[in-house]
């Protein structure tokens, strides 16, 4: 429940480049604001679902779980650039863990929906229980009855 801008501020406060004394030019602002919805973007591409409102200005809340605000601020900090200072190790660890923090949470959330078949689709239609099945379709393995009772031996390959 945050406004884009104060992520991008949050991830250049990180980066050393904004703070209340000093804050951050807005050029710095705009082009967060833009690797932020690359970042964004990406995640998605790769199957992360999270639920947020995608910002169309730098205003907007985007209205993201809680649990996102400080992943999306650490994860944009690496890609800020035109920075002069550079980003420090410790930085590039959080970021990748708030990349694997969010991937293991909203990988595929709700995406992938449980198969469940009825009892009446035949063996071998996608419904099988682990277990081992006789042929449903042909249950004496001797051939085919017909309408008599009798056995119907077909010659196999003339078709």
């Amino acid at each position: 429940m945050t406004a884009a801008i104060l992520i991008v501020k949050g991830a250049l406060a990180v980066r050393g480049e904004s703070s209340s004394i000093l804050p951050a030019d807005s050029s710095f602002i705009v082009q967060g604001f833009q690797r932020l919805l690359q970042r964004l973007a990406i995640l998605e591409s790769n199957g992360v679902v999270i639920p947020f409102t995608v910002p169309t200005k730098v205003t907007d809340d985007m209205l993201e779980p809680l649990d996102t605000t400080g992943p999306f601020i650490d994860i944009l900090v690496p890609y800020l650039t035109g920075i002069q200072k550079k980003v420090t190790r410790d930085q590039n660890i959080v970021a990748n863990m708030s990349l694997e923090f969010l991937t293991g949470k909203y990988l595929n959330a709700g995406v992938i929906p449980i198969k469940s078949f009825p009892n009446t689709t035949p063996r071998g239609a996608g419904n099988e229980n682990g277990q081992p099945y006789i042929n449903p379709f042909f249950p004496d393995p001797e051939g085919v009855l017909d309408n008599n009772q009798g056995v119907v031996n077909a010659p196999l390959g003339d078709c």
